[in-house]
């Protein structure tokens, strides 16, 4: 029953292909359970159209769920998240370099990590709730535009900060940091319209331009490379002493050296 399986399965492939493979190479690869594979490793087929075909098919497969990613990501709760995101995890499962192109494979993968930052982001959200009583850590805020930044090459958003009291005991006033999902998916969203082609490329604006998205609030937070350098006051000990005031009439200078001169 295999054979016969393995027999119509070379009968289906087109007479083109079947006409460059050698007879008693065919008859061997019959009995093999990989009939493509054993041909090629027999050296019976230089070209192969077929994986071509496939190729063709996982590249577009991919290049689909790309594109569906924006509305799914934006139209959905984290509840239906992760089943909704889940065919473009399977399409990059099952891709390799070789059969959708490198360079597709590598901006996928890219898309792939920056939703792992969303899904943080997200809970992060959810765990802050209400921001009258608790807040957006800058410094997290920080890290996960700078992770994006690596992942798309470019200035995604920018992050800013709000100064906040944070009670006596909670050490005065503060920087707070902004709540970023907005920032964080309008980045993967722009990201993964840019990849409508195989060879296309994120496109984003260069670490020395303005980021791509701007924040509405306009402190800098600690830590921040762009916040401008405070000048340094001088201490008081490195200042020139004033000269002395001397007055030999008082009492209390009359009797001193520089008054008997």
């Amino acid at each position: 029953m295999k054979r016969l399986l393995l027999l119509l399965t070379a009968l289906a492939l087109p007479t083109a292909i079947n006409a460059e493979i050698d007879p008693k190479i065919l008859n061997i690869c019959m009995k093999a359970a990989d009939f493509q594979g054993c041909v090629k490793a027999m050296g019976g087929q230089s070209n192969q159209p077929i994986k071509t075909t496939i190729v063709s098919d996982k590249q577009n497969d991919l290049l689909l769920e790309i594109k569906k990613l924006p509305s799914r990501i934006q139209n959905t709760s984290l509840r239906d998240y992760s089943s909704r995101t889940l065919s473009f995890t399977d399409a990059l499962a099952v891709s390799t370099p070789e059969e959708v192109g490198s360079k597709l494979y590598e901006n996928a993968k890219n898309l792939s990590y920056s939703l792992d930052i969303l899904i943080k982001t997200w809970n992060r959200d959810i765990k802050i709730g209400d921001e009258s009583t608790s807040y957006w850590d800058s410094q997290k805020n920080l890290n996960a535009k700078r992770s994006l930044d690596l992942l798309f090459g470019g200035n995604t958003f920018e992050v800013k900060c709000k100064t906040r009291w944070a009670g006596l005991f909670g050490g005065g006033n503060i920087k707070v940091g902004e709540n970023i999902l907005l920032p964080v998916v309008k980045t993967i969203v722009y990201a993964s319209q840019q990849l409508k082609t195989a060879d296309s490329e994120f496109n984003f604006p260069s670490l020395n331009e303005a980021p791509l998205f701007r924040s509405s609030l306009t402190e800098y937070c600690p830590g921040d490379p762009n916040a401008p350098v405070e000048e340094v006051k001088q201490e008081e000990k490195d200042k020139p002493k004033k000269p002395l005031k001397i007055n030999c009439k008082s009492p209390v200078w009359k009797n001193k050296p520089q008054c008997k001169k």
